[in-house]
């Protein structure tokens, strides 16, 4: 799994559960990013995540931008 940067939310960090296409599953221990909010993952952050939804206290479902 990857570890991920918000680019809103610098110090936190998530790691993706799921990928169905471009749909993105992220788990974070603490604060959820904001819906709309723009992640980084892979080499270099060269992966873009919109975030689209909050699932619950842990989770945010996100539509990867670039692949």
């Amino acid at each position: 799994m990857n570890s991920m940067q918000s680019e809103t939310f610098p110090s936190h960090s998530g790691a993706v559960v799921s990928v169905r296409g471009s749909v993105v599953d992220i788990r974070f221990a603490e604060h959820l990013p904001p819906i709309h909010s723009v992640l980084r993952a892979g080499n270099e952050g060269r992966i873009v995540i919109e975030v689209l939804a909050q699932l619950d206290a842990h989770h945010v479902r996100g539509i990867a931008l670039t692949l």
